[in-house]
């Protein structure tokens, strides 16, 4: 699923930008022109990033990231501010009403969606009882890797990779289970056999040049281990192993 940004700026050429640059890069975006609507908006959709324009008529980016950080419930929304190159500002002024940073206008593409980037490691999920991985998240935590910068992917990984593509991300490793097969909520079909290939091209490019794993585990009866692994060597252009492995019905896991 999409990240959803809210996006508050009076200048119209602003908002068009900012939405272009986000939507190409996959984020679902909302947009308002002063503070009094970014509220509202907030309040209504919860966005998981906030951009705010530090000068807006009604509340400015200031006051709106104030009141936001002063309420339980939008606390640790993270809040980037943007400020126009010649408009008088202050490093400490966003310190002071804990925005998680900065951005001066004009500004290019990746820059923002470097920055944006840096603050999505910052999401604070909303609990869930039944949420999608916490087993691997507890998991994690008895490795002693709780506090790495691990990214967890429970729903449309081929759409997520995509992005990360697009936005310049590279990982050190990536760990892949796919399905053997399943549908979209827009009526889109995912099969192993047909999908698997385009998924490992896309990976390799999110592997930095020193990564040091791509770790793949599939349950699919109509390719082997064998099949699977000379696709793993043609797609990330270098030796793969592999192995098959079975679970008794009857062991304890």
């Amino acid at each position: 699923m999409a990240r959803k940004i809210l996006l508050a700026d009076d200048s119209v050429t602003a908002q068009n930008m900012g939405r272009k640059i986000l939507a190409d890069a996959g984020y679902e975006v909302i947009t308002v022109n002063n503070g009094s609507a970014a509220l509202k908006k907030i309040a209504e959709l919860k966005p998981e990033i906030i951009i705010l324009d530090v000068y807006m008529p009604g509340y400015s980016g200031l006051e709106v990231c104030q009141r936001l950080k002063e309420a339980q419930e939008t606390s640790r929304i993270p809040v980037l501010l943007t400020v126009g190159k010649l408009e008088p500002f202050k490093p400490e002024e966003a310190k002071r009403v804990r925005a998680e940073g900065y951005i001066v206008k004009p500004f290019e593409a990746s820059e923002l969606l470097s920055t944006l980037s840096k603050l999505e490691d910052k999401i604070v999920p909303r609990a869930e009882a039944s949420k999608p991985g916490r087993f691997a998240r507890a998991n994690a935590a008895l490795s002693g890797m709780a506090d790495k910068p691990i990214r967890w992917m429970t729903d449309d990984a081929t759409k997520f990779i995509a992005r990360e593509v697009r936005r310049g991300r590279r990982y050190d490793g990536i760990l892949l289970d796919p399905p053997k097969f399943g549908r979209g909520p827009e009526g889109e079909v995912w099969r192993l056999e047909e999908g698997l290939p385009g998924l490992i091209a896309d990976c390799r490019k999110l592997l930095d040049t020193d990564s040091r794993f791509l770790f793949l585990t599939v349950y699919a009866v109509r390719m082997s281990a064998l099949a699977i692994g000379e696709l793993l060597s043609q797609g990330l252009n270098f030796l793969c192993t592999h192995c098959d492995f079975s679970i008794s019905p009857f062991s304890p896991i």
